[in-house]
Order: C-alpha cells, then structure tokens, then sequence
C-alpha cells in the first residue's frame, strides 16, 4: 500500500515536471518562430540586381561618386578611379597615394527605389585600422551628393530612414554592425543596434541581407538571422549605398600598421519582392 503510494507521488511529480519543461520548450519556440523563423522567409522573386560580370558598370544601375566625404572626420575623398570591376566582382579601391586618401562608392540614389523586400550583398571586406565598409539603405528624398548637412527632407508623415546592412571597421575584421538610424519630423537621431561577432570577414566572401517589412527589419549573415527590431522601420523608398570611408569618429584613423591598397569586393547584389 506504501509502495503504491509512493509510486503514485513519484508519478505526479514526474508529471509536474514535465509540463513545466513542455510549457517552457512552447514557450522557446514561439519567441524564435516570432522573431526570428517567419521574418527571415528570403522574399520569392528578384526584381532588381547586378553580378558584375561586364567590363564597366552598368551606368544606368549605378552612380559613381567624385567627391568628398560625408564630413564626419572622415579623411578619404570619392573617386570614380576607384571603382572598377574584375573577375566578375565589384572593387571599392581604398588607398593612400600621392594625392591623398582616395576611396569608393556608388549608389542608386534616383536610379533605383523600393519599398520593402530583401536585399542580399556578397562581398569580400578589407581590413585595416580605420578603414570602414558599409552596406546601406537611405530614405530616397534624402539628398545625396552634394549633401545638404542634414541631407534629408522630411514632412510629419513621412520618415526619415537609414538602414545599415552592414557595416565593419577594419582594426577587427571578425565584428559586424547591424543598424537601424530612424526618426520623424523634425528629424530625430534615434537608433538601434545590434552587434555580430563571426569569422574574419576579410578572409572570404559571405552574403549580407536585410529583409525589410513592413513594420520590421531582420538582418542575415550567410542566411542566418542576427537581428530583429520593430521600432522605427522605414515606411517608404529607399536607395542602395555601397561604399568604403577611410577614417573618422566611428573606426579612428589610419596609422603605420595600415596597408594600401585595401578593396572592398562584391559578388553580387539582388534585391528581393
């Protein structure tokens, strides 16, 4: 009778504890399905994109920048000397020669806009104390070149946006930035961010991707998300930028133990609906 007792206690608390470790594993896969799984679903068509396997680039996708930095300390002035294509890739030439820091980028301000889908980049990153690669997505009535200080305008309805898929400062070449610049009229300077440590990114190409939706952002690294966020999502056009600065509040500047010329290389860009 003891016996029977005791097994029946023995029952209960085995069945105790396992809806408590049911409850919790539900509870696990719903967070991941919610934040993670269903926004990371890669969008079903290619609507725009470039591999690069031509001589020049393709004028009517792109625009080549000649002109100075964005003025935030940075110490590299843009030109088109320092974009070309080679073995099927997109070259972003850092260097420092006789005529100073020279680097790349390009852009599809008024070439291209989309709203909402994904956009996946591959690319080889360069590394080096303050040299500074970034992947991003900016409001398109932002004002580009030349920029306008703000370089934005915007109305109380509509956003102001900036979206960096990605971006890494050379001196550690293993760290990715993943962030979401945002605000209303008048223009707020609201963030947020999230940070990836992974394999040195400047040894190999890996593909970089965001998947805007409407009300949220998820970053990818490789296909595997790294990021999610809800908060300030951008609601209209935006346009691609890729480029490389030298210098700056953000990486610092170049010293001695920094090597030139350094190349930022793109495989391919598609953008997804």
């Amino acid at each position: 009778m003891n016996m029977n007792i005791q097994l029946c206690h023995k029952e209960k608390q085995f069945l105790a504890t396992m809806r408590v470790m049911l409850a919790s594993l539900l509870t696990t896969i719903a967070l991941l399905l919610a934040t993670v799984s269903s926004p990371a679903h890669a969008a079903s068509r290619i609507v725009w994109s470039d591999n690069f396997t031509g001589v020049n680039l393709d004028a009517s996708k792109w625009n080549v920048v000649n002109a100075p930095s964005w003025n935030k300390g940075e110490w590299e002035s843009y030109s088109s000397n320092n974009v070309s294509l080679n073995h099927d890739s997109l070259l972003l030439k850092s260097d420092n020669a006789n005529n100073g820091y020279t680097s790349g980028e390009v852009n599809t301000f008024q070439r291209y806009t989309f709203t909402y889908g994904r956009v996946d980049i591959q690319a080889k990153l360069p590394h080096g104390q303050g040299i500074w690669p970034s992947f991003w997505l900016l409001t398109a009535n932002c004002q580009m070149y030349p920029s306008t200080g703000s370089g934005c305008t915007v109305t109380p309805t509509q956003s102001y946006g900036e979206v960096d898929i990605m971006e890494m400062l050379g001196q550690n070449p293993h760290y990715i930035y993943l962030t979401n610049h945002f605000g209303y009229y008048p223009r707020q300077n609201l963030s947020h961010q999230c940070t990836y440590t992974g394999p040195d990114y400047s040894a190999d190409y890996h593909v970089f991707s965001i998947d805007w939706r409407p009300g949220s952002l998820t970053w990818l690294i490789d296909g595997v998300p790294h990021c999610h966020q809800t908060d300030g999502v951008p609601n209209g056009p935006m346009f691609l930028v890729l480029n490389t600065a030298i210098g700056g509040l953000f990486p610092g500047n170049p010293n001695v133990t920094t090597q030139f010329p350094q190349y930022t290389q793109i495989g391919y860009v598609h953008i997804s609906q």
